[in-house]
């Protein structure tokens, strides 16, 4: 609750958490590729040249229910 992250899977995201905490992650019943999103902090981490990452701008409200806009970020590929 918080993580305040502005990368999807940058160092300041649930991933980075999820390994500075030593944690696992547990996938049921699905295959590999359809599941390990920790993948793609990897290539983040790693600054993987087939990856950029873009910004994207929304309305967040936090849990007290105040909203307010905000600029995020996701690694992707330009397909």
């Amino acid at each position: 609750m918080n993580i305040d992250n502005q990368s999807g899977y940058g160092s300041d995201s649930p991933f980075a958490k999820v390994l500075q905490l030593q944690g696992k992650i547990g996938i049921l019943d699905l295959e590999e590729n359809d599941s390990m999103t920790f993948y793609h902090f990897v290539e983040e981490m790693c600054g993987v040249e087939y990856r950029y990452l873009k910004s994207f701008t929304s309305d967040y409200t936090d849990p007290f229910g105040v909203t307010s806009r905000r600029h995020y970020m996701i690694n992707v590929r330009d397909i």
